[in-house]
């Protein structure tokens, strides 16, 4: 499955059902940059899985909560404002990152505060960039830029 311009996480959990996947340690991400890179997949790592329910939920409390419980959750966001993230938490800013225009699925592992800021820890998908090297840190609690309204996660067993 090329990847090149983004994905939203439906059609890639149906996609890796199918197919498998190989652990991040197997094969890591890298950021191509306009790089190409050679696949390296190898098939005798792939793991296969059962089970592809996706569930959806949305808002902040709930998004705490069940990333607490069940680990790292799928998200949608507007993506605007990720290019000059600068390492403080990315705040609130309707005019220029639209909570409806999202275009952009990122994994969200964590959460915290700093400078009295809640916030969310996402991973991005664009390899171990800027300032965090691949994660950026988003307001949390006011759905800044989008992220509190699409969230989810895939349950599965590996075979």
């Amino acid at each position: 499955m090329t990847n090149e311009h983004g994905c939203f996480f439906e059609p890639s959990i149906e996609y890796t059902h199918q197919a498998g996947l190989e652990s991040e340690k197997d094969y890591p991400y890298k950021n191509a940059n306009g790089e190409k890179f050679k696949c390296a997949y190898d098939k005798s790592k792939v793991k296969l899985f059962t089970g592809k329910d996706f569930l959806h939920f949305n808002g902040s409390e709930t998004m705490k909560k069940i990333l607490y419980k069940y680990g790292p959750l799928s998200v949608l966001l507007n993506s605007d404002l990720i290019h000059d993230y600068n390492g403080t938490p990315i705040r609130k800013n309707d005019e220029t990152c639209s909570p409806y225009d999202l275009g952009h699925a990122v994994l969200l592992v964590g959460y915290g505060k700093q400078d009295d800021i809640p916030y969310w820890l996402v991973r991005n998908s664009w390899g171990p960039i800027g300032p965090d090297e691949g994660f950026f840190k988003i307001e949390r609690g006011n759905n800044a830029c989008g992220i509190e309204q699409i969230a989810g996660y895939a349950t599965i067993d590996v075979v």
